[in-house]
């Protein structure tokens, strides 16, 4: 019995030392590459608020404080945010729309 055991367990190890290999190659090939996408991705991201938040910054510089005065009675404190998050996501539905459009016009070309 305890070399049936040993056997089993034998077989068991190797077959997860394999697979844990090969996934590690796997990730190890891919790494660099998940490693770059998500720095672009944070890149652009960081760009993009800074951006609106210059953008922001700069608009109130140039409107007149009693205009800034009423601003602050009718809307909330965090209408920056608020407007830097509708802008985003129709960033984000104009980038899907495009992306959409470009995956049907390929469906089409490879059809026909």
């Amino acid at each position: 019995m305890p070399a049936l055991f040993a056997a089993l367990f034998s077989a068991i190890a190797s077959l997860i030392a394999t697979v844990g290999e090969k996934l590690f190659l796997f990730a190890a090939r891919r790494l660099p590459v998940i490693i770059a996408a998500t720095a672009l991705l944070v890149a652009i991201a960081t760009s993009y608020i800074l951006s609106m938040k210059t953008l922001a910054t700069g608009l109130q510089q140039t409107i007149p404080q009693v205009v800034i005065d009423v601003w602050g009675w009718v809307m909330p404190g965090n209408a920056v945010p608020c407007l830097m998050a509708v802008l985003t996501a129709r960033l984000i539905r104009w980038s899907y729309q495009r992306y959409e459009k470009l995956i049907v016009f390929k469906a089409k070309a490879l059809s026909s």
